[in-house]
């Protein structure tokens, strides 16, 4: 449904008005952090500008992709 969300409240707001208050939204998570929902709504996914990602499979990005979020791989390099 291209919301994110957090299980706490009080931690949701604070990620909603970091996201409001910034020149760029930038997320880093795992592939983990997917398909999660949370019981309290932080934004759309359209609010972030950039997503960091590790682990990840293609067909899990798509919402992210789909909203205009620029998708980078972050998985580890040995």
């Amino acid at each position: 449904d291209g919301q994110m969300t957090d299980p706490d409240a009080l931690e949701a707001d604070v990620k909603r008005a970091m996201i409001r208050h910034a020149d760029e939204a930038v997320v880093m998570l795992d592939h983990s952090k997917l398909n999660v929902h949370g019981l309290h709504v932080v934004d759309h996914v359209s609010a972030i500008t950039q997503v960091l990602v590790a682990g990840a499979a293609p067909a899990d990005l798509k919402t992210l992709r789909a909203a205009g979020v620029r998708v980078r791989d972050a998985g580890a390099r040995v």
